[in-house]
């Protein structure tokens, strides 16, 4: 390992504070969007929940999900 390699970690409380408040609000995204189709009594499959969970944990962006979801149920704009 190199020697003059200076780590990020920990990471400064800032940034955790960002990511924490991102990752919050990405769960009550779903959280949103989960409760409204219940409501509608509309039943969200197992990929789209799979999909979800990717958007919460902050891997998937939202117009990546809408995308994954388009592809997969063959939507067209």
């Amino acid at each position: 390992m190199n020697a003059d390699y200076v780590t990020a970690w920990p990471l400064d409380p800032v940034i955790q504070m960002m990511n924490s408040v991102e990752a919050k609000k990405r769960r009550a995204n779903v959280e949103h969007v989960l409760a409204t189709n219940n409501l509608e009594g509309v039943r969200v499959s197992a990929y789209v929940a799979s999909k979800l969970e990717e958007y919460a944990k902050g891997t998937l962006s939202s117009s990546e999900v809408a995308a994954a979801v388009r592809a997969k149920y063959g939507i067209s704009d």
